[in-house]
């Protein structure tokens, strides 16, 4: 008798640096894919932004992975210290 396969179980999007949970983390989708690389996961309580993946299971594994664009943090301002 044949195993029968098991779905594939979608990635989760973990909690963010910041503490932020699904739903102020989640998808985002560019407007103007730029090299096929059209999907990327961003907070919107602290502004951190995942790496741009060609989907939403790329773009998912590249947050939880760490692979992070942009942190949210600015520390200087045209070269001056806040």
């Amino acid at each position: 008798m044949a195993k029968a396969k098991q779905p594939k179980e979608p990635p989760v999007i973990k909690r963010c640096s910041c503490g932020a949970m699904p739903p102020k983390v989640g998808v985002i989708k560019m407007r103007r894919p730029v090299a096929s690389k059209g999907v990327y996961i961003g907070c919107t309580s602290c502004g951190r932004v995942g790496e741009p993946a060609k989907g939403e299971p790329e773009a998912i594994e590249h947050w939880n992975a760490g692979m992070i664009k942009y942190s949210g943090e600015l520390d200087k301002v045209g070269g001056e210290e806040q």
